[in-house]
């Protein structure tokens, strides 16, 4: 059953997080939005201000550099931002499905390696499900993952990428038996750094 959340039943740290969050996007991210808009820039500038902020963090567990606020946190910033550019608040969604991907699915190994630079912003994730041929709809994609002796080979194309590091793609194990069977697995991109 869905319950409305009110601002008065808020605590006083979500209450904050959200004036925060508010705050950056009234006076950062709005003034940007029209431009960044016309000229398809990426926002550098308002990425690095909300790794700073730790809005990349907030479903992370402290033991991997993130706050470990929670799903409640998370929500209030990307609606927040959201308010003011929905491509800019689209970053901390990314983030936080890459992040959610491997903390998740991980072994401990790459739980280690690769959540403390993205609760920090250093890198940037990307959630690989969108396809030329079956858009958004997982039960429909035609990317594979078939396993060769220890190794996973990845057929097929998705559409994230651009200014990522990392990407959690969304694959089928091949043959697909069910569409409720879909897989994730965590592979490297070019590791570039993250800058103007």
């Amino acid at each position: 059953q869905l319950q409305d959340i009110g601002i008065d039943s808020l605590n006083p740290d979500h209450k904050s997080i959200r004036e925060v969050a508010r705050r950056f996007g009234s006076e950062q991210v709005a003034p940007l939005a029209a431009e960044l808009d016309r000229s398809a820039r990426f926002p550098y500038e308002l990425v690095h201000e909300m790794a700073r902020l730790g809005f990349f963090g907030l479903t992370i567990p402290a033991d991997y550099d993130g706050s470990g606020a929670g799903s409640l946190a998370y929500s209030l910033v990307v609606e927040e931002v959201a308010a003011a550019d929905s491509g800019v608040a689209i970053n901390i969604t990314d983030q936080t499905l890459t992040a959610s991907c491997i903390l998740h699915f991980a072994d401990e190994d790459l739980k280690r390696e690769w959540l403390p630079p993205l609760a920090r912003g250093e890198i940037l994730g990307a959630f690989g499900l969108t396809e030329s041929e079956s858009g958004s709809d997982a039960g429909a994609l035609k990317t594979r993952a078939r396993l060769d002796g220890d190794e996973w080979i990845i057929t097929g194309s998705d559409f994230s990428g651009g200014v990522r590091h990392l990407r959690a793609t969304l694959v089928w194990d091949d043959p697909p038996a069910n569409p409720m069977d879909a897989s994730d697995l965590v592979n490297d991109l070019d590791l570039r750094v993250v800058g103007p």
